[in-house]
């Protein structure tokens, strides 16, 4: 991983403590727009295909692939994936963490879930967890540096877009 290209995360205008190296496709922020980033590597295939495989998905399925490093301490806060993203598969890498759930069931009144992801260990957001009122998620790191990857489908009015540039 240390040969990778990370940059740091920027989030309108400012920059999270995490750093990111997208394939496929990156998401920007400052116009809310999908554009097209370089092929998926050679050495991301053969984990895409396990990923897909965990998830009923053939490999092609995931034209998506974000490589996320988590320095020490580094806390996501509670979101959402992107709608132009379906399906999303996440692999721990590295270090534990634990993953928090919530869902708002009524005001005020949240359910909240929590595993701990471990190393090489695997979840995929789909359905009710994907839609506008479905659930939120967090990271909440300690200690060793983490780093993990990201399989997302793509919503096929942008798969189209990407055909038709080819």
């Amino acid at each position: 991983f240390r040969d990778l290209p990370f940059e740091e995360f920027e989030f309108r205008g400012y920059l999270a403590k995490r750093r990111v190296v997208y394939y496929g496709w990156q998401y920007r922020y400052d116009d809310r727009v999908l554009h097209p980033a370089g092929d998926v590597p050679d050495f991301l295939l053969p984990v895409r295909e396990r990923a897909a495989a965990f998830a009923g998905l053939a490999p092609e399925d995931l034209p998506h692939a974000m490589v996320t490093e988590y320095r020490p301490g580094t806390p996501i806060g509670w979101h959402r994936d992107k709608a132009v993203f379906g399906d999303v598969i996440g692999v721990s890498l590295l270090s534990p963490c634990v993953f928090r759930l919530r869902r708002r069931v009524e005001a005020g009144r949240w359910e909240r879930w929590s595993f701990v992801a471990e190393p090489r260990s695997a979840y995929v957001l789909r359905g009710p967890a994907r839609v506008p009122r479905g659930f939120l998620a967090a990271l909440c790191r300690r200690g060793a540096p983490r780093a993990g990857r990201c399989f997302s489908r793509v919503r096929s009015s942008v798969r189209c877009v990407r055909a038709r540039e080819r």
